[in-house]
């Protein structure tokens, strides 16, 4: 059943985009040599490379998906610093063992230092401890934990033209 999840996976990921959002692109049951079935569904996107796709089996259920849209669903409460725009979004749930999480990228005119000071500040009003802090060069990073079982990891760069990219990565685990 894994290789199956596995080749899910790549095709979802190269059919983000083909389509109008919430399109189906292809859906069915696949069943492996053992007779373990598992229900899948790939929907296209805007164009944008907006889109996703599931995966049910007898052991729960996974979906992922991803956007580029303004609205992105920050994890924990954590809310987009103003004046950034989204670059990619990309969410996953598995129900099997409750984990979750995502990745956001976002660009901004904002310095690395104030973009990273934000997010300590959001993470810790929402009860995460700050870890590891590390600066190299254009690039500020930190982590955060809470409860030992949600993460989040914020880096934030500078390019040679004056924009900020900033990357969230966030998850939990039940």
């Amino acid at each position: 059943m894994k290789h199956f999840i596995a080749l899910v996976g790549v095709i979802g990921l190269a059919a983000c985009g083909g389509g109008k959002e919430d399109d189906e692109i292809i859906s069915g049951t696949i069943t492996d040599e053992n007779g373990e079935k598992a229900e899948i569904s790939i929907t296209g996107g805007d164009g944008d490379g907006d889109g996703g796709f599931s995966i049910k089996t007898k052991d729960g259920s996974f979906n992922l998906s991803a956007d580029t849209d303004g609205d992105a669903k920050l994890p924990f409460g954590l809310k987009l610093l103003p004046g950034s725009s989204i670059q990619s979004n990309v969410q996953m749930n598995q129900s099997g063992d409750g984990a979750n999480g995502g990745m956001i990228t976002f660009e901004s005119s904002i310095a690395p230092e104030k973009i990273v000071a934000y997010y300590k500040q959001q993470a810790t009003s929402a009860g995460f401890k700050i870890g590891t802090e590390l600066k190299s060069g254009e690039m500020i990073m930190f982590n955060a934990t809470r409860n030992e079982s949600d993460t989040i990891n914020v880096t934030a760069t500078a390019d040679d033209n004056g924009k900020t990219t900033g990357n969230i990565i966030a998850g939990s685990k039940k």
